[in-house]
């Protein structure tokens, strides 16, 4: 039995590293790293004050900030859409049903179109928001993204100069 635990794999500290990047990958995307560093600022006060947009994270964390998102959220969910052609030619009527066809498939794995606007939404908490378009992919003789994703501000950095 003693030899067991000599058999535990053990851990560097390089090993270790990779392990937390990769529990760490919401804070930052290490892909998009390797080609910038830093972008422009789009929030101006921010900027001006040299903080980062996780400063609107820290305060979405307050119990009372909390509660009323929650109520924000459930009330746009409640919230019935519904997707009209935004004319009766036959181009519009032909996006029409392309962008029908289009949302009749999930955005992305364990993911509701109600998510993706809630995230939409929370660009006015927030700052901005980002949606990732997947991979394209032709259907029916258009090229459509694979999955619309939801990436959080946390994965970018700004430059506070900019």
């Amino acid at each position: 039995m003693s030899n067991a635990s000599s058999s535990k794999p053990k851990l560097n500290s390089k090993t270790f590293g990779k392990l937390l990047r990769l529990f760490n990958r919401n804070q930052t995307d290490p892909n998009m790293w390797s080609a910038i560093k830093a972008l422009p600022n789009p929030d101006p006060i921010l900027r001006k004050s040299g903080k980062t947009a996780q400063i609107y994270e820290e305060i979405s964390r307050d119990s009372h900030v909390i509660a009323e998102l929650r109520t924000l959220r459930s009330g746009m969910f409640a919230f019935n859409g519904e997707l009209v052609p935004g004319a009766e030619d036959a181009q519009s009527m032909k996006s029409y049903e392309l962008a029908k066809t289009f949302m009749a498939k999930k955005p992305h794995t364990n993911t509701e179109w109600a998510d993706i606007d809630w995230h939409n939404y929370s660009a006015i908490l927030n700052g901005f928001s980002v949606l990732h378009l997947g991979a394209y992919k032709k259907e029916a003789g258009y090229w459509l993204p694979s999955s619309i994703e939801s990436w959080q501000g946390s994965r970018f950095a700004f430059d506070t100069d900019n």
